[in-house]
């Protein structure tokens, strides 16, 4: 028998077996050529000829041809491959489809736009996964990895950098300047796990020269609510390292995040924040509603410049009352999606998991224990809070519990509900460090630099305040102005361990 011959049928058997074993996984893998450096690859016409499949993707560096849309059950991509785009539009997307995978694979986007889009969007799908996917230089004022309605989700591993852009946020009130951009978002999501992920931004810093450059935080429409400054609206930082927003029933846990306004935007029920590290950020972490029975635990939140964490209802924060409409299924986005759930299956899956219920607005029952927040004020934005403190006694603090902030109203032009929901908070066994005491070194010299928060833990003690508020094992480093803008009481300051600034402080 010829050698070729024998080659060949070899070739053909062992290809065979490697199919075989890939629809016992559970997937088929249909592996293309090696190509040079940055050929155009057209990845929708073999999605369309090989529907309901995992695509092997070749190794290299490639120019995607065009978007690419999964369009059947079961599909996927995955590959060591670099996949550039030049475009302002979603590079992927998929709608109403079931166990989608995307793995190893990276995304590059070539164009630097404000109109740039979400480098992948996943909208009322179910059984997603995300494992090991870069995405680099998405550059949008929106998300860069965005599923809206989906259940079951698994982003693990995955890495985006560069993800921030210039923009403008248009109010009720005004329209102003910004860097904006989520790394990772998550709207009216439940079941999901996102884990060991890696959010950076290396690009846009949010630092005095860069606000100055950009005329960051200029009202270009309406007034500025800021008491003395009609033309500057201090906000001007948006967006955050990880967003789950209107959601339930998610796990967070083992990811970084480096260089964003909020490392977390954390507002999705019955969910579990653990073992996050953010380092450079405006505030660590934000909950409003849509925080109801969560637990913050073991984070390790660095070199803030506005709030360690920091929880406020929203402005529609409200317990359910009659003739409201369902509010996890039916309601608008903010990022402007107005579609409606139409698929029967998945209005059948939000009322098992408790969600087509009208439910609450609230932010309550929460645990906030054993996370450690450090090197307050170090960041690039420090600059730009202690000129505009007059705005409210809650800013530079580290754990904040806000509650309604009564300035809202003007901003907004919205009526509070009397009962905003934010009551029955457990925070314990948290460490709030003065990093200043350990001494650093300037000019030759070793000196000692005050707190840079005002306080280390706040309450408002207005009528829209938490109620229900429980303090225990907390090591607690005075700030400028104290421990507590509330007097700590007898009970207090028993549980919890106060350090006082020292003499060389």
């Amino acid at each position: 028998m010829p050698f070729s011959c024998l080659r060949n049928g070899l070739f053909r058997f062992l290809m065979m077996r490697v199919l075989a074993l890939s629809i016992l996984l559970g997937s088929v893998f249909i592996p293309l050529a090696h190509s040079a450096p940055r050929t155009t690859l057209d990845v929708q016409t073999l999605i369309d000829d090989n529907p309901g499949i995992i695509l092997e993707l070749p190794a290299g560096e490639y120019m995607l041809k065009a978007p690419i849309r999964l369009t059947a059950d079961g599909s996927g991509l995955r590959g060591d491959t670099r996949l550039h785009f030049e475009g302002t539009e979603t590079i992927i997307e998929a709608e109403g489809l079931h166990g989608l995978t995307l793995r190893g694979f990276t995304l590059i986007r070539e164009t630097d736009s404000p109109d740039n889009r979400q480098a992948i969007q996943f909208d009322r799908c179910s059984q997603v996964t995300l494992d090991s996917v870069r995405v680099e230089n998405n550059r949008s004022v929106g998300p860069t990895i965005r599923l809206v309605r989906c259940t079951d989700n698994r982003i693990v591993n995955c890495s985006i950098l560069n993800y921030k852009q210039m923009g403008l946020n248009i109010r009720p009130t005004q329209t102003f300047r910004t860097i904006d951009g989520h790394g990772m978002a998550l709207q009216h999501c439940w079941g999901s796990l996102i884990q060991g992920n890696s959010i950076i931004e290396r690009r846009l810093l949010a630092d005095e020269a860069t606000m100055e450059k950009h005329e960051l935080g200029k009202v270009l429409e309406g007034v500025s609510p800021v008491e003395g400054m009609p033309d500057f609206f201090p906000a001007w930082h948006q967006g955050a390292g990880i967003g789950s927003f209107r959601g339930a029933h998610s796990v967070i846990v083992g990811n970084y995040v480096e260089n964003a306004c909020q490392g977390f935007d954390f507002q999705t029920d019955q969910s579990v924040l653990n073992g996050n590290i953010v380092r450079g950020a405006q505030s660590g972490i934000k909950c409003m509603q849509f925080t109801e029975n969560v637990i913050i635990s073991y984070n390790n939140i660095s070199y803030t410049d506005l709030w360690g964490i920091v929880m406020a209802p929203g402005q529609t924060a409200k317990p359910p009352e009659a003739g409201d409409e369902d509010i996890r299924a039916e309601n608008p986005t903010h990022y402007g999606d107005d579609k409606k759930i139409e698929n029967p299956t998945q209005l059948e899956l939000l009322e098992r998991a408790g969600l087509g219920l009208v439910r609450a607005e609230v932010n309550s029952g929460t645990i906030i224990s054993n996370n450690v927040f450090s090197h307050f004020g170090e960041g690039p934005e420090y600059f730009n809070w202690p000129p505009v403190l007059h705005i409210d006694d809650g800013f530079l603090t580290v754990i904040n519990l806000w509650g309604q902030w009564e300035d809202n109203k003007k901003t907004s032009n919205v009526t509070f509900h009397p009962d905003s929901g934010m009551r029955s908070i457990l925070v314990q066994g948290n460490m709030i460090y003065h990093s200043g005491q350990d001494g650093v070194i300037e000019e030759g010299k070793t000196i000692y630099p005050e707190p840079k928060y005002r306080y280390a833990v706040y309450r408002n003690t207005g009528p829209y305040g938490p109620r229900q508020v429980f303090l225990s094992g907390n090591l607690l480093h005075s700030g400028k102005d104290g421990v507590s803008n509330l007097p700590l009481n007898d009970q207090e300051k028993t549980l919890n361990m106060i350090v006082e600034r020292s003499a060389e402080d």
